[in-house]
């Protein structure tokens, strides 16, 4: 078994190594003197956890049993007897929690947009596809009537009539085209916006569209290819048009509360799924946008680590 280091989850033979001890493991895998300090004084007891099996993509040793960690790093990986003898005369505890589960190396999200997922999570989830969140399963639309019927009760739900109704999932290639005409059927009075699949189409009510002050003038103004991508008498918008949009429907969709809420969500799931390190590729152009995001993903109590990469890799939490 030997030693974890930085770059990889497992390695294993670490048996007789030099770096037996959890504080000489940090001091092989610190940086600073400050770290070496911290390690001294705050390193907590090694803990082992069984498992029916960890996956290690070692290809030499490609399953173990069990692991042991401390202080938030893998010390070593193997077999039990293994691993405790690796500790040598350190105490340790052992924990059981998945003794009966299969352990695997954490997933990357290498592309994601919590903007998008904040605003998509927060609304009323209506897709072709079953969502299971923290918050609980919401099952697929079935078809154009089932997605009209479970957005005319969440309307019906609803106890501010001037509160806007944001649904998102809705995909016209499986359920066929949605008009504000469609939306207005379920209310003219409350804003109703259903947000496409793709994200990269909205379709308004007329009450969605005099709220945004989506006007003929206000169309005129559009440029000649955001014009051709809109159906204002529809109420859709996609491509250009969406863009053109999006700065008169933001202040009705992104409220600072539905948004903060959604980035918690959003953070919630990837850590549900096994996320331990995700990347931001770019798209935030807005200083308080990004102020938001990071309210949430550089907090001190962020569960994994977020990367923001633009020309040079940045990073939320100062990695």
């Amino acid at each position: 078994m030997t030693t974890i280091n930085r770059r990889s989850f497992i390695s294993v033979g670490v048996a007789g190594s030099s770096l037996a001890f959890p504080f000489a493991r940090a001091i092989a895998q610190t940086q600073s003197l400050s770290d070496v300090g911290r390690g001294m004084f705050s390193a907590p007891l090694p803990k082992i956890f069984r498992a029916r099996e960890i996956v290690t993509l070692d290809p030499k040793r490609p399953a173990a049993k069990a692991i042991a960690v401390a202080n938030g790093r893998i010390l070593s990986v193997g077999e039990f007897d293994e691993v405790r003898k690796a500790l040598g005369d350190q105490p340790f505890t052992i924990d059981e929690i998945f003794a009966n589960q299969v352990i695997v190396p954490g997933f990357i999200a290498q592309h994601d947009h919590p903007v998008l997922s904040a605003l998509t999570m927060s609304s009323e989830i209506l897709s072709i596809e079953d969502w299971v969140l923290p918050r609980g399963a919401i099952p697929a639309v079935k078809n154009k009537p089932d997605f009209m019927t479970r957005l005319a009760e969440a309307v019906k739900a609803r106890t501010d009539p001037n509160e806007l109704v944001l649904t998102w999932g809705y995909h016209p290639q499986f359920f066929g085209p949605i008009t504000g005409a469609d939306l207005d059927s379920i209310s003219k009075t409350q804003p109703i916006i259903s947000w496409a699949r793709s994200c990269h189409e909205m379709v308004l009510n007329s009450a969605a569209l005099e709220r945004a002050g989506i006007t003929p003038k206000v169309f005129d103004g559009f440029s000649a290819s955001a014009k051709e991508q809109t159906v204002l008498k529809e109420g859709r918008f996609w491509e250009q048009g969406f863009f053109a949009l999006l700065p008169h429907v933001a202040p009705m969709v992104a409220n600072r509360d539905r948004f903060r809420a959604g980035l918690e969500l959003t953070r919630d799931f990837m850590h549900a799924k096994g996320v331990t390190i995700g990347c931001e590729p770019g798209g935030i152009l807005s200083k308080p946008v990004q102020d938001a995001v990071n309210e949430v993903f550089a907090s001190s109590d962020m569960p994994f680590r977020w990367i923001i990469r633009r020309r040079r890799q940045k990073h939320c939490r100062g990695e």
